[in-house]
């Protein structure tokens, strides 16, 4: 994972695959072991668009949908309070999430991730602060690499 988030108040995960099957299916595979490991709330960010879940791709559809259903005991055991989908063309994506878990669930699909955390900061107990230095050095490193 790019971002250590270690000293947010909930675990977060931010998922980066370069839109690849395998390269998605290792991502889905570290947030199960992070959901595992974990016994407090837990936030789970993913920027779709980056992963590749933002294209209209069935095959990618149906991976998401099936990895949806792998994580589902897990986030239902550690009773997950958000889950946020960033991406225009998410909803999909966030229809399989709200398909895996009782309500309340909230799943927000959001082209501007700085909207998304006034969001949740919002909801939740969250340090909005550490967040947005976090994908702006996300960003920053980017920009250099």
């Amino acid at each position: 994972m790019r971002i250590d988030v270690q000293h947010w108040p909930l675990c977060a995960a931010i998922l980066d695959s370069r839109g690849s099957e395998e390269g998605l299916r290792a991502h889905y595979a570290t947030l199960q072991a992070r959901l595992e490991e974990t016994t407090g709330p837990l936030v789970a960010l993913v920027d779709a668009r980056r992963v590749g879940l933002h294209s209209f791709d069935r095959r990618r559809r149906q991976l998401a949908a099936r990895l949806a259903n792998r994580l589902k005991p897990h986030f239902h055991r550690v009773r997950a309070e958000v889950f946020l989908v960033r991406s225009v063309f998410a909803d999909g994506v966030a229809r399989a999430f709200l398909g895996m878990s009782p309500r309340p669930f909230p799943v927000r699909v959001s082209r501007e991730p700085e909207r998304a955390l006034r969001w949740l900061h919002a909801q939740l107990p969250f340090d909005l602060e550490g967040a947005r230095r976090a994908l702006e050095a996300e960003a920053d490193s980017q920009r250099v690499a």
